[in-house]
C-alpha cells in the first residue's frame, strides 16, 4: 500500500486504548496544554509514541498493524474529532501487554468486553476543526487499509454523528474515572519481545469537550 504520510499530520491531545489513557511524552514530566501525540499513519500501520498516564516513567511507541485493524469510525468535524478504532484480539492482546495491563490495575482494553468503554481505541484530535484536505487524507488512507484487508470500504470505514460522539466519549470517561477513584496499584514491569511496539527508557476529566487546547 502506498500513501504519503507527510499529508496525514495528525496530532492527538490523548489516545485511549480502551480504558488506558495515554498522553504526550514530556521531558519535563509534566504535560502542557502544547503536548500532542503525533500520530503517523504508515504503509504498515497506526504508530505513535506516548506514555500511559498511570504510569508515566518511560515513553513506550505504539505500533497496530493495518491488518489487525477492523473497523474504524471517524468524527471529524468541530467539537472534538475522534478516530474510533476496532482491531482484532491478537493485537489487543499485545497493546494489552505493552501497556502492561493486570487485572489489579483494572484499566483494559478487549475488542470483545462486555464493557463498551474498553472495546475501542480512541484516538482524540487536539485540533477542534481539521481541515478539508486531513478529513480527505484520512479517509482515503483507511480505504486504503481496507481494500488492503479485502474489506469493503463503506463498512471498514464509517462516520458517526457528533451525539454518539459525545455518548462515547462520556462512557469511556466515566469508566476512566471510576477507575482512577480506586487505590493506584504499581504496574507490572513485564516485557515481552513480540509485543506490537516498544518501550523507551526515560528519565523522566470528565468530558475532552471542555478547556481544548488552540493550535
Amino acid at each position: 500500500m502506498s500513501i504519503n504520510t507527510n499529508d496525514i499530520p495528525f496530532y492527538a491531545r490523548c489516545i485511549r486504548i480502551g480504558t488506558v489513557t495515554l498522553d504526550a511524552y514530556s521531558k519535563l514530566g509534566e504535560k502542557t496544554n502544547d503536548d500532542v501525540i503525533i500520530v503517523e499513519f504508515t504503509p504498515r500501520g497506526i504508530k505513535f509514541t506516548a506514555t500511559i498516564r498511570r504510569d508515566p516513567t518511560n515513553s513506550i511507541t505504539f505500533k497496530i498493524p493495518i491488518a489487525s485493524i477492523l473497523k474504524v469510525e471517524t468524527f471529524l468535524q468541530r467539537a472534538c474529532p475522534v478516530l474510533w478504532i476496532s482491531t482484532d484480539t491478537t493485537c489487543a492482546a499485545n497493546l494489552r501487554s505493552l501497556c502492561r495491563v493486570e487485572e489489579s490495575n483494572g484499566a483494559s482494553y478487549d475488542p470483545e468486553s462486555t464493557d463498551y468503554a474498553e472495546r475501542h481505541i480512541s484516538i482524540i484530535s487536539s485540533i477542534d476543526s481539521l481541515a478539508f484536505t486531513l478529513v480527505s487524507n484520512i479517509k482515503t488512507y483507511f480505504t486504503k487499509v481496507a481494500k488492503h484487508n479485502k474489506m469493503k470500504p463503506d463498512a471498514f470505514i464509517t462516520t458517526i454523528n457528533q451525539p454518539e460522539n459525545h455518548s462515547r466519549l462520556l462512557k469511556v470517561a466515566d469508566a476512566i474515572n471510576s477507575l482512577d477513584k480506586r487505590p493506584s496499584s504499581s504496574i507490572g514491569s513485564k516485557n515481552s519481545s513480540n509485543l506490537i511496539g516498544k518501550v523507551n527508557t526515560s528519565t523522566t476529566a470528565k468530558s475532552l469537550l471542555k478547556n481544548k487546547p488552540t493550535q
